[in-house]
């Protein structure tokens, strides 16, 4: 499908098992488009680029805590998540 149909793809179905009360892998596994029964099957989270979007937002913060010299960085322990 590619990356964008995909999205909308997945998102039309969330939207539609939420309004007729199915479930969502009851519709995923209907689609003819897609291997529905794989993709149900496989219950492992795909984390994809999740780490060089962290690594990206890092950086990020970094650079804008070297912007700002009167910024602060709160750690744990200090009011700050654990």
């Amino acid at each position: 499908l590619g990356a964008g149909p995909a999205h909308d793809a997945a998102a039309a179905a969330v939207r539609e098992a939420a309004a007729a009360g199915r479930p969502l892998a009851d519709l995923v596994a209907e689609r003819t488009d897609v291997d529905g029964a794989a993709l149900v099957a496989d219950g492992s989270p795909d984390v994809g680029e999740a780490g060089a979007q962290v690594d990206a937002a890092l950086a990020a913060h970094t650079i804008a805590l070297q912007s700002d010299p009167t910024a602060s960085v709160v750690t744990a322990g200090e009011g700050g998540p654990a």
